[in-house]
């Protein structure tokens, strides 16, 4: 849970600072922290308090006798009060908020030298240091707001990169789309919001129907195979059966070759033969081209259209699945040797 933030009379911030800059002194006397650095120098670059505050972390008796409660006992809890009468984790919000305020102010995002509310009631912990600086010069007070509490779920560069180059519109819009399981997306897998916010309520609740545990690796995954598929009639994508999330692009193009009616006994030949561990081969270029494409042959000729004719096109699958699968072991395992 993010700590409040505190606005502290001028008294208690010089009492609060003094005690940081006390804590520092005795960390670097350890040699845990450069010995130049200044607590000046910490709030302006946020790599140097996030290092301060993980050694910090990792070495909390640095604070005996500064950071300490009433009993003038040691605080390691950040959700402890200090004998000042805020918590540790108060505290720690007060100096991460203040370091952001100052990369802000030299993004020349804001004027008045203090991170945008909106921004600002999202920015607390620790983990937050190092993006401060994209935080600053790629999102925008209305990211955060579109997001909320999802925005604690781009803990990388590139998640949130890919999120603050995307139109508030398309967030928006995934927002909608995913409703009460927004949240959920953000955290298992945010990049699926790419591909969500491609999606209707009608295509989005189809396909998480379809598989409701793997939904937003697929949304997640190739954005040129979601668009493919959004635009594929529901019937050629329930002959997919539960592997669409598995395909890829070429496997796609492979299996074109094969008629709707056809492709559901012959991707259930697929499922009976080679089970979960089939998922890696469907999404496996090298698979699609040297294997797939073999097999699917005559089957593009194959019809389906009653029970015989089912019967006849899922033996003739899995005698072709059955006759390859060795020398698909060996692939498999010749591919983990070099790979």
């Amino acid at each position: 849970m993010l700590p409040k933030l505190i606005k502290p009379s001028p008294d208690l911030y010089r009492r609060l600072t003094e005690g940081a800059r006390k804590i520092l002194t005795v960390m670097q006397g350890k040699g845990l922290v450069p010995e130049a650095a200044t607590f000046e120098d910490l709030l302006a670059h946020p790599a140097h308090l996030h290092l301060s505050f993980t050694r910090f972390k990792e070495n909390p008796e640095s604070g005996t006798g500064i950071a300490v409660n009433e009993k003038g006992e040691l605080v390691r809890d950040g959700n402890e009060k200090l004998v000042c009468g805020v918590t540790l984790g108060e505290v720690e919000r007060m100096i991460i908020c203040e370091c952001a305020d100052r990369v802000f102010t030299k993004a020349g995002k804001d004027l008045s030298g203090e991170t945008p509310k909106e921004i600002r009631s999202r920015i607390g912990f620790i983990w937050q240091l190092p993006l401060l600086e994209m935080y600053a010069q790629e999102m925008t007070a209305d990211h955060f707001r579109e997001l909320d509490k999802a925005v604690y779920f781009l803990k990388t560069p590139e998640t949130l990169h890919m999120v603050a180059s995307m139109d508030l519109a398309d967030i928006r819009h995934a927002r909608d789309v995913t409703g009460d399981r927004f949240m959920e997306m953000m955290r298992i897998e945010p990049a699926a919001i790419r591909g969500v916010c491609k999606a209707d309520d009608k295509q989005f609740q189809f396909y998480s129907k379809l598989t409701d545990d793997r939904i937003w690796k697929f949304f997640g995954g190739n954005q040129q195979l979601v668009v493919e598929l959004l635009g594929m009639p529901a019937k050629r994508v329930l002959a997919y059966g539960p592997h669409f999330p598995d395909l890829c692009i070429e496997t796609l193009e492979v299996l074109e070759k094969v008629p709707t009616p056809t492709l559901t006994p012959f991707m259930r030949s697929f499922d009976s033969v080679f089970g979960s561990p089939g998922r890696a081969l469907l999404g496996d270029k090298q698979f699609a081209q040297e294997f797939l494409f073999h097999v699917v042959g005559d089957f593009g000729k194959m019809e389906a259209n009653n029970e015989n004719e089912i019967e006849a096109v899922s033996e003739a699958a899995a005698m072709k699945w059955n006759a390859l699968k060795p020398k698909l072991i060996d692939w498999v395992k010749a591919n983990k040797k070099t790979g």
